[in-house]
């Protein structure tokens, strides 16, 4: 499963009643932007990796999420007959969950007649999917609906900062770096008293743990751009579902799951915590890996 490369168009919708209308759609964006800028499907999920964090790394490398409506989205059921939106784990929600809680542009794509859900209707992750204006695309009236919603797509794409990747692309490394190199003096303390240094080496990882991180980086595809390390604040985490985003210093922003924080006392993060980490790219976009937090570190600030 791979993501638009450098930010574009992610289309959420269910195959078992809208995959016609959204497969045109998709030929339409895709002759506008290029291929490279438009996600629809799931190709391919690596044998044992964890599917929540594979959607979200693909939903982050967008800027705009166009969620495709039918008639029975909303009271579409699973082979238990329980519906698919109250599922954690439906594909779908997950989708547009991600994108509402990373602030990407969400467009509700209403077809085949269908209607806005209201926002009691829906589960409390997917409240703000309610408050978004939708888009009406019909058959009858396709190529109209499709160049006015190219149209309102374009200026998004063109924004300023609407890219997550990173303008230069820095060389790429083999994520197995040396752990005691990166370990090594590569988080810089500058000031402070001799009590806050020594209480910053303390919290330095050790080979082993930064080892553990890199190799669990390494099952995802992932690829260091250096072995520097680099800092950040958290920007929010989810521990039950165990991934989230850091805000590095420099304004971009990484991707991070359990398995890539260092081990301390627990993987969990909070919103605003300060951390540093090891930068690296995958097909997905930006990740954190090698995480540690940097708790009460006012010189870091």
């Amino acid at each position: 499963m791979s993501g638009p490369a450098g930010g574009g168009v992610f289309i959420s919708y269910r195959r078992q009643e809208s995959s016609g209308i959204t497969g045109r759609l998709y030929d339409r964006l895709a002759a506008r932007f290029g291929d490279a800028q438009v996600f629809m499907d799931v190709d391919t999920i690596a044998l044992g990796v964890d599917f929540t964090q594979v959607i979200a790394q693909a939903v982050s490398n967008c800027t705009v999420l166009l969620a495709v409506i039918g008639p029975g989205w909303l009271a579409a059921t699973d082979e238990d007959g329980q519906r698919r939106l109250d599922d954690p784990d439906d594909i779908v929600s997950l989708e547009i969950q991600t994108a509402l809680e990373r602030d990407i542009r969400v467009i509700p794509i209403l077809v085949e007649g269908a209607v806005m859900p209201r926002r009691q209707q829906l589960p409390e992750e997917l409240a703000g999917l309610a408050r978004r204006n939708a888009h009406v695309l019909r058959h009858e009236s396709f190529r109209p609906d499709a160049d006015r919603l190219l149209e309102a797509i374009e200026p998004i794409l063109a924004s300023p900062g609407a890219s997550p990747a990173a303008s230069d692309p820095a060389q790429v490394v083999p994520v197995t770096a040396d752990p005691a190199k990166v370990t090594s003096g590569r988080q810089t303390m500058p000031g402070g008293s001799s009590t806050q240094r020594a209480r910053a080496k303390n919290l330095q990882p050790t080979s082993k743990q930064v080892a553990e991180s890199l190799e669990a980086a390494a099952q995802y595809g992932l690829q260091a751009t250096s072995d520097e390390r680099v800092r950040g604040k958290v920007k929010w985490y989810d521990k039950d579902k165990g991934y989230g985003f850091i805000k590095g210093d420099s304004g971009r922003e990484y991707f991070v799951y359990h398995s890539f924080i260092v081990l301390q006392v627990d993987r969990d993060l909070l919103a605003g915590q300060q951390v540093t980490f090891i930068a690296a790219e995958g097909r997905r976009g930006p990740s954190a890996v090698a995480v540690l937090r940097v708790p009460d570190m006012p010189e870091l600030s």
